[in-house]
C-alpha cells in the first residue's frame, strides 16, 4: 500500500461508527451565527437611531458578536467541545442583554436569535447537553420577560418561545438522529457480503490501511499472515 494513502489519517475499523459533525464544522457554523446575530443587531441599532440617535451603547452587543464570530472561524480547527459550549451561553447571555435593553424595539429578532442558538445545540451538542443548553435560554428568556413585560403577559411571552424552540430543537435533533442512523447503517453494509454476512474486500482494505497507519505512528513492524 502507497505510502500516500496511509497519511490520509485514521481509518475506522467495522463495524464503522456513527457519523458525527466535526469540531471544525460547529465552530464554522457558531461563527456564521454569530455574524447573523451581529448584523441583525446592527441593522437593529441603525434602525432604531433614526428616532432616538445611535448611541454606543447601541453597538457594543453586535461589536461583541462580531469578534466572537471572528475567534470561532479563526481558530476552528483547534477549539474544544466546551469551547463550543461556553460560546453558546455566550450566545445566549448576548441576546438577553439586548433584549433586555431594548425595551421599546420589537422583541422578534430577540426570539429569533434565541431559536438561532437552540437549534445549533440541538443539532452539534448531545442530547443532555442540548437541552442544559435550552434550559439555560428558557431561564434567561423568562427573566427578561420577568424584568421588562407586565406581569399578566409574562407567561405569554415565555410560552411563545418555548412552545416554539422546544418542538423545533426535538424535529431537528431526530431528523439528525435518523440520517447519521441511515449513513452508518450504509456504510457498515458497504463492507460485508450480503450472502454471508462476513466483511468482504473493501472492509479487508480499510484495516490494512489502518494497520498500517498504526505501524507508521508507532514506528513498530507490521507483517501479513
Amino acid at each position: 500500500m502507497p505510502p500516500e494513502a496511509a497519511q490520509e489519517g485514521d481509518v475506522p475499523v467495522h463495524p464503522i461508527p456513527a457519523v458525527e459533525p466535526s469540531p471544525r464544522l460547529a465552530a464554522r457554523v457558531a461563527a456564521g451565527i454569530f455574524a447573523g446575530e451581529a448584523l441583525i443587531l446592527m441593522a437593529v441599532a441603525f434602525l432604531s437611531s433614526r428616532s432616538e440617535g445611535l448611541a454606543g451603547g447601541r453597538m457594543a452587543i453586535p461589536t461583541a458578536c462580531a469578534l466572537v464570530a471572528t475567534l470561532l472561524y479563526a481558530s476552528a480547527g483547534a477549539l474544544r467541545a466546551r469551547a463550543l459550549k461556553a460560546a453558546t451561553f455566550l450566545g445566549t447571555l448576548l441576546v438577553s442583554v439586548h433584549v433586555l435593553s431594548a425595551v421599546h424595539e420589537p422583541a422578534l429578532s430577540g426570539q429569533m436569535l434565541y431559536i438561532w442558538l437552540g437549534l445549533y445545540a440541538a443539532y452539534f451538542f448531545s442530547p443532555r447537553q442540548a437541552a442544559a443548553q435550552l434550559a439555560f435560554m428558557a431561564g434567561a428568556y423568562l427573566a427578561v420577560l420577568v424584568a421588562t413585560t407586565p406581569p399578566d403577559a409574562v407567561a405569554a411571552g415565555w410560552l411563545k418561545l418555548v412552545g416554539i424552540l422546544f418542538p423545533a430543537a426535538g424535529v431537528l435533533r431526530a431528523v439528525r438522529d435518523s440520517v447519521t442512523e441511515l449513513v452508518s447503517r450504509l456504510s457498515e453494509a458497504a463492507l460485508t457480503d450480503t450472502l454471508t454476512g462476513l466483511e468482504n474486500r473493501l472492509a479487508l482494505d480499510r484495516e490494512l490501511q489502518a494497520e498500517v497507519e498504526r505501524s507508521l505512528r508507532s514506528d513498530e513492524p507490521l507483517s501479513v499472515s
